[in-house]
């Protein structure tokens, strides 16, 4: 590659960063590999993030085999999935319990993680509402302890 077709690639490169994530002090981050990430932000407890929902959660999590890519630990199994403990979300923007029930309802496609598997729908594995929300408490909790 010629030093001009490099100097466009880069420039390129830093464009994409700077089009899909936030301004800096809006808790984004940019990741390995340039992937957007969003910081956790200090947040309120949400109602239902109980005490109940987030030992159901921690339990669903464990049964519904979330832990099979996550890690019994929420740490990630690198490449396929990130710590979920570090504060740093790529897609649960800033770790929201709105953000995290989306993606935990919606799942991931195999482009969006960019890993050998997508997340599954929480309609695929029959996660009833009342279990996504406990699964969502669950998560938020792993960045939230002592909210």
């Amino acid at each position: 590659m010629k030093a001009r077709d490099k100097g466009i690639a880069a420039g390129a490169a830093l464009l994409a960063a700077m089009l899909l994530v936030p301004a800096v002090g809006q808790g984004a981050f940019v990741g390995p590999g340039g992937t957007a990430g969003y910081q956790a932000t200090r947040q309120e407890r949400p109602p239902e993030a109980t005490a109940e929902n987030i030992e159901m959660g921690k339990g669903l999590f464990a049964t519904a085999k979330c832990a099979a890519c996550h890690g019994a630990d929420a740490k990630g199994k690198s490449p396929m999935t990130g710590d979920m403990t570090n504060g740093e979300w790529k897609f649960a923007e800033g770790g929201s319990f709105p953000a995290l029930v989306k993606v935990i309802k919606e799942g991931l496609t195999k482009d969006q993680t960019g890993g050998p598997v997508a997340m599954p729908t929480a309609a695929s594995k029959n996660l009833t509402d009342a279990q996504v929300t406990a699964l969502a408490a669950y998560t938020w909790s792993l960045n939230h302890a002592g909210s």
